[in-house]
């Protein structure tokens, strides 16, 4: 079962709210702040996806941006402690500073979180461009400083997660800022989802919720970047590609979703300008690569855009720094090497060798077979001294040298492989780590998520049953009330019955055959009126065949009567039926009020007590739900202490992972330059050959 969602406020309650800052706030410093007005002087709410925005002035003048949320943020909390602890360690001017106050607002008698920021003064960065549209050097100054702002974030292991032109200010000094760290990307956070997706006009399409790494704004970065250096190089891009009030520079969610169909990419992609062209066509080439896949953001070398459409330096042309000149390929043709320097000597070693030819060939036909194997043996050591004197000449050396280097950077290239093979394992272990801490802690949250489950549903079921039983306590009151009030009502009758039954004497009935001694035995039975007797019951006698009366007292029992027959008992039975009828004839025919209050309000008292009971079973219900989230809540946040510790660890080793695999590859580029510029200086020396230097011993060319 998933965490209890937190109903927040909506933008209204909050507008309620901040119009009496003494109250709503419990910051020392907020209380009794100045709050921004509008036209109807209420708070002037500034609305985003998830949160309305108001400024506040505190009593010593200092202006925040307080952040009140309208919907929650997974592990909203955890994140936010996380994303300032890690900014607090972290130098840079685009940062503005915020806190993260949990007891923040009250609204409607109870405490909501917010943020407090920091208040930035500053324009817009689309404000901004349309400001300085022709202002070209304002513009490579802002893309400069943007460039460095990436890399700062790339540098710290953090990513903002929403690089997008409402999160950029400039200030006055043309500095930027960056704000809304909602969506921010720290180490400790290593693992989790993405809280947001970012703006979708700055994101990549095949971008998701897992995508949640330093790594993360670089499409994004590369999309700003694009903007800021084509409207430098051309402002008409500016008027031909933006929309007035468009949620985007130049580029837009439907260019990234369907590049075939867009008409923003052909006009850059067919710019003049060679730098607009080939960063286009990068962006463009991203958007089929998984976000993981993604380069950083590499600068240009920035130059004035002239009537020409050409880029050209802003500055008269200075030597290339030391780290550019290792990147450039010389395009000057390599001269070649040749021999020179031939001195006497050499022209004499020339000269002997026709000699020793000659020689050779006139001993072989007329000397003997050892004076001629004399003359061969001369040629040779001649071939071995001139090929001694071609491997001491300063041309071969120089040759000597120069594949070595190659050599050397060949041997150099195979160890820069060799530790970027090591690396990319390091790496990938570093993933599979992250995967399985991922994946503990996904089966940590399910237990937990299913022990809170469970809790919760017996605390509901429980709380259902005994409010079953109230309910139906409460349905039946309505006809126990009447049978009590029905009750009431007969044993008023029954009692009025019997009273006036009670002053009947029977000695005054005056009944046919009822003497003194009659009555006498009557009374001696405890039967003196017509209220002492219920009623006559008849045994038959088996051996004398007659029925003897015994009269029914009102407790039930029957009692024998001596003197009374059938007939007497019958007589008197008669009697009391007709004083009973008299009776009833006048007995009430409803309760009295006195009466009925006293029921009607016995009962209101036990409806009263249900109800309160019903209260009470609720109230016990939400006290031990509250328990439980309580508990459930404390558990997750110590799982993702325990997880935030671990990954900072990771992602720590990650960061110094990736700085060490970038290293490789600019070690690589740069050896791979230098190989290729060494294999071409070595051409040079394709005529610095043994066969050559003979040439040159005979020739001089």
């Amino acid at each position: 079962m998933a965490a209890p969602v937190v109903q927040f406020p909506s933008g209204a309650a909050y507008v309620e709210a901040l119009q009496n800052t003494r109250l709503c706030f419990a910051e020392p410093d907020l209380k009794g702040a100045k709050v921004e007005l509008d036209k109807l002087a209420r708070p002037r709410p500034i609305s985003g996806n998830f949160a309305s925005v108001f400024s506040v002035t505190t009593a010593a003048g200092k202006r925040h941006a307080i952040k009140c949320f309208t919907r929650e943020v997974a592990d909203q909390t955890v994140r936010y402690r996380a994303i300032s602890d890690h900014l607090n360690r972290v130098e840079g001017r685009w940062k503005v500073g915020f806190e993260y106050l949990q007891r923040g607002v009250l609204v409607e008698g109870r405490w909501y979180p917010v943020l407090k920021m920091d208040w930035v003064e500053g324009t817009g960065l689309t404000r901004w461009i349309e400001q300085h549209v022709h202002d070209q050097r304002a513009l490579v100054g802002l893309a400069e400083r943007f460039a460095a702002l990436v890399a700062d974030l790339a540098d710290a292991g953090i990513a903002h997660g929403d690089l997008q032109h409402g999160n950029l200010l400039v200030a006055s000094d043309g500095s930027l800022r960056l704000v809304d760290y909602d969506g921010m990307y720290v180490p400790a956070l290593d693992g989790m989802k993405a809280a947001e997706m970012g703006h979708r006009n700055y994101q990549s399409p095949l971008r998701s919720d897992v995508d949640f790494r330093p790594d993360v704004d670089r499409f994004s970065a590369w999309v700003i970047y694009l903007s800021l250096v084509s409207v430098a190089a051309d402002p008409a891009l500016w008027g031909q590609l933006h929309q007035q009030g468009g949620e985007y520079l130049l580029l837009a969610e439907e260019d990234y979703t369907d590049p075939a169909g867009s008409s923003r990419f052909p006009i850059l992609l067919d710019h003049q300008v060679p730098e607009v062209r080939e960063l286009v066509a990068r962006v463009r080439g991203m958007l089929g690569a998984p976000v993981t896949a993604l380069p950083p953001l590499t600068p240009i070398t920035f130059t004035t855009a002239q009537s020409s459409g050409t880029f050209r330096p802003v500055q008269p042309a200075a030597p290339l720094p030391p780290w550019m000149a290792d990147h450039v390929l010389p395009t000057e043709p390599v001269p070649r090497a040749r021999f020179v320097g031939r001195d006497s000597s050499l022209t004499a070693v020339a000269l002997v060798a026709p000699l020793l030819v000659v020689g050779t060939v006139l001993l072989a036909v007329l000397a003997p077979a050892g004076v001629a194997l004399t003359g061969v043996c001369g040629l040779l050591l001649w071939f071995a001294s001139t090929f001694a004197v071609y491997r001491a000449r300063q041309e071969t050396r120089a040759k000597r040298r120069e594949y070595a280097r190659l050599d050397e950077l060949d041997a150099r290239l195979l160890d820069i492989n060799q530790r970027l093979a090591v690396l990319t394992e390091e790496g990938d272990a570093l993933a599979k780590s992250a995967a399985q801490r991922a994946a503990s802690e996904k089966v940590l949250k399910a237990g937990l998520q299913e022990r809170h489950r469970k809790e919760t549903a017996a605390i509901d079921t429980e709380a259902q049953r005994q409010l079953a039983s109230i309910m139906s306590r409460r349905g039946g009151m309505g006809a126990e009330r009447k049978r009590e009030l029905d009750q009431a009502l007969a044993d008023l009758r029954a009692e009025h019955v019997r009273q006036r039954l009670a002053t009947v004497s029977i000695a005054d009935a005056g009944l046919e055959g009822l003497g003194g001694k009659l009555v006498a035995n009557l009374r001696e039975a405890g039967i003196a009126t017509a209220a002492d007797f219920a009623g006559v019951n008849y045994v038959t006698n088996s051996q004398a065949q007659n029925k003897n009366p015994f009269f029914r007292l009102p407790s039930g029992l029957t009692v024998r009567v001596p003197g009374f027959g059938a007939v007497k008992a019958s007589r008197l039975e008669d009697w009391r039926q007709k004083q009973e009828w008299i009776a009833r004839n006048s007995q009430p025919t409803g309760l009295p009020d006195s009466l009925r209050r006293i029921i009607e309000s016995r009962f209101a008292q036990r409806v009263r007590d249900l109800d309160e009971l019903e209260q009470q079973v609720k109230a016990s219900a939400m006290q031990q739900k509250a328990l439980v989230n309580e508990r459930f809540t404390a558990d997750l946040v110590a799982i993702a202490d325990q997880v935030r510790a671990a990954n900072a660890v990771t992602a720590q080793r990650r960061v110094e992972h990736d700085r060490a695999v970038r290293r490789c590859h600019g070690e690589i580029e740069a050896a791979r330059t230098a190989h290729l510029i060494a294999a071409r200086e070595t051409t040079a020396y394709d005529s610095i050959t043994y066969p050559r230097f003979l040439r040159f011993a005979f020739t001089g060319r």
